[in-house]
């Protein structure tokens, strides 16, 4: 089952959406993918997580890439995203997030 939508998730969402309208709409394809009764966590510590990550990608932070993998692969390691999601996501969000999301070779 993919994470609710709850008043909190709405409201993060919206506030996403007001500067990074690309980044909500994966934010909403990532929520719908999660199946968070696999992992120890709350859904509610789920939801927060992705919204963390996600808001600094639409800020457009610095290593935001490396940051939101490494959560996408724990979350693909305790069975909650599948393999493809959890390797496409990062791809996206490096076009989303442009040069300054990846860190410095």
């Amino acid at each position: 089952m993919p994470l609710l939508v709850t008043p909190s998730y709405q409201q993060r969402l919206i506030a996403l959406s007001s500067y990074a309208s690309l980044v909500a709409n994966l934010a909403v394809r990532i929520a719908q993918t999660i199946r968070p009764a696999t992992l120890a966590k709350s859904a509610r510590e789920v939801e927060t997580k992705l919204f963390d990550h996600l808001e600094v990608v639409g800020r457009k932070r610095a290593c935001t890439v490396t940051r939101l993998s490494v959560w996408l692969f724990h979350l693909f390691e305790g069975n909650a995203l599948q393999h493809a999601d959890a390797t496409d996501v990062p791809n996206e969000v490096a076009c989303i997030g442009g040069a300054s999301g990846v860190p410095p070779k």
